[in-house]
């Protein structure tokens, strides 16, 4: 078992006790701090919105690719199954993230079309460039994949689940649309403080579908009660999967070790603050989506460190024209 050092004690201390105090904020401000930061039209809560999530829709692709380099699999045939499978996961992560991508364009005719001749042509660039990649370097990759994959699964899953446990009404829909043009003064009586789950509360069938109306006029279909916890919050601290890749290159990566936590961290914050801005969710839901992330990815890392330490005796090579050098 792998010990925890006193700097990395403090340094959860830290990062439990933020947590503490931005939870206990949330509980009696999250109302009047969505109020005051309420901007949908503003460039910087749009963008964010569109293109923030891209830390989870490029996981599929981004582990399918490592994947399809591996030598897995004892038999010829059984590599060959393992080649296909994990191309197929490659060619349907870049479909999806390119759906992903040009849905937030508008009248975009033929969109399945344009997502599958995106996805081939990037599957077989990523291909091909995972094989003009050192073998060395791929089979370290293999648990930046694992890392990313469980990472991503994890988070997504349990953000579900507390979606449906919680069920709490978004913001902007008690603002009544992004115009406010519903409900122009705000009714807040939808308003639920982040301990109180509403999934098993009793709602008037009229009530909930007014809610529903509302947000349906934004382009959001069955989302007007999936506020906590953030999704978006969640799929941008995916990005802490890279927390690894310094520990599995130690000799390449190590120096900028610390780069590789704080981007994470500064990204998931910039995405929490434009979800608030755009009354799709409240302090405590991108609070606790974030923290969804980075706590899996912590505890992912620690389980998974004393293995991929042992990586480190071994070289790491680099591409140098047409041979292979070490590091």
């Amino acid at each position: 078992m792998t010990k925890i050092s006193k700097r990395a004690w403090v340094e959860i201390g830290i990062g439990v006790g933020i947590f503490i105090v931005l939870a206990l904020i949330a509980a009696f401000f999250d109302l009047a701090i969505n109020k005051a930061l309420f901007a949908p039209e503003s460039l910087f809560g749009q963008f964010f919105a569109n293109v923030g999530e891209f830390p989870s829709y490029l996981a599929a692709p981004a582990v399918g690719v490592i994947m399809f380099c591996q030598r897995l699999g004892k038999s010829s045939r059984a590599q060959l199954i393992f080649k296909i499978l994990f191309a197929a996961l490659t060619a349907a992560g870049w479909y999806f993230f390119f759906s992903w991508v040009l849905g937030h364009l508008s009248n975009v005719d033929y969109l399945a079309a344009y997502c599958a001749v995106f996805a081939a042509i990037f599957t077989f660039l990523s291909l091909f460039i995972c094989y003009r990649v050192p073998i060395a370097t791929m089979k370290k990759l293999f648990w930046f994949a694992v890392f990313l994959a469980i990472t991503a699964i994890c988070v997504n899953v349990v953000i579900q689940i507390l979606k449906a446990i919680w069920a709490r009404e978004r913001f902007r829909v008690m603002v009544g649309g992004y115009d406010r043009a519903l409900v122009p003064n705000g009714n807040y009586d939808g308003f639920t403080p982040w301990y109180l789950p509403q999934g098993f509360a009793k709602r008037g069938e009229d009530y909930m579908g007014a809610a529903e109306a509302v947000d349906a006029l934004m382009g959001h279909h069955g989302d007007a009660f999936k506020s906590f916890p953030s999704g978006h919050t969640g799929a941008a601290s995916v990005l802490m999967a890279i927390i690894i890749l310094p520990d599995i290159m130690p000799k390449t990566l190590g120096r900028f070790k610390k780069l590789f936590w704080i981007v994470p961290f500064v990204y998931i914050a910039i995405m929490g603050l434009s979800r608030i801005v755009m009354g799709a969710h409240f302090l405590s839901d991108v609070l606790f989506g974030g923290y969804i992330g980075i706590l899996v990815a912590v505890v992912v890392r620690f389980i998974m460190i004393k293995k991929v330490k042992a990586l480190n005796a071994e070289p790491e090579f680099r591409l140098v024209n047409e041979g292979y050098t070490v590091v």
